[in-house]
């Protein structure tokens, strides 16, 4: 699966330079650990049904 995220922020010049520096990797961040964090969520589920 592929997560695609387009985000603008507010006050112009000000706000791309923001985008750049923090929020970028801020975002790709968060979405890397949700997904390790569901990943590994689904995985126990999964264990955790097939026990007996």
């Amino acid at each position: 699966m592929t997560d695609r995220v387009e985000f603008t922020a507010p006050l112009g010049v000000l706000g791309r330079v923001a985008e750049r520096l923090i929020l970028a990797r801020y975002l790709e961040r968060l979405i890397r650990d949700r997904g390790r964090f569901l990943a590994g969520r689904t995985w126990k589920i999964l264990c955790d049904a097939a026990l007996p």
